[in-house]
């Protein structure tokens, strides 16, 4: 009973370990035609970008520019797909409780369609254009970190990202 009881326990904690683990891939290869007729490349200021359904492909010079002129802003890095991650409505209810201007990014392509109706902000995503891989996890690492200035591992881990006129 009790070797039952550790491969049941091994089992569960692979399950909870892996659930926010999919394939590295940005997820933009699965989506369907439809899908990908609602991703749009950023060319507004981020300020001016409302939710109207679609994905917005954004720069690391593109959020750089938004938070500079910002007192306070919370950077979400959403990833639909992992049960750990807050819901983006929740994170934007407690910035405006709290005086911050608020961006949603994700770094994957795929689960956030359609964006719900729901949500009173942008989804953004970050723009594959830039970097040489579709692994999510190695452009996002490179996008953050060009993003906050900082490689260490509390930033690497980190899914919320606080800015205070523009540092």
């Amino acid at each position: 009973m009790n070797k039952l009881h550790n491969i049941i326990m091994y089992i569960l904690s692979l399950t909870v370990i892996s659930s926010c683990i999919e394939i590295n891939g940005s997820g933009y290869l699965r989506l369907t035609a439809e899908e990908k007729s609602h991703i749009k490349v950023c060319t507004s200021p981020l300020d001016c970008v409302s939710n109207d359904g679609n994905l917005y492909t954004v720069t690391v010079e593109q959020v750089k520019e938004y938070v500079k002129n910002k007192p306070k802003v919370l950077v979400y890095s959403y990833l639909p797909f992992c049960p750990a991650s807050q819901n983006p409505a929740e994170v934007k209810e407690y910035c405006d409780k709290n005086g911050f201007d608020f961006l949603v990014i994700s770094s994957v392509y795929d689960g956030l369609l359609p964006v719900p109706r729901t949500f009173t902000f942008p989804v953004f995503v970050i723009d594959l254009t830039p970097y040489e891989t579709d692994n999510f996890q190695k452009y996002g690492d490179e996008f953050y970190s060009a993003l906050t200035n900082d490689d260490s591992e509390n930033r690497q881990i980190s899914s919320c990202h606080l800015f205070q006129n523009g540092i």
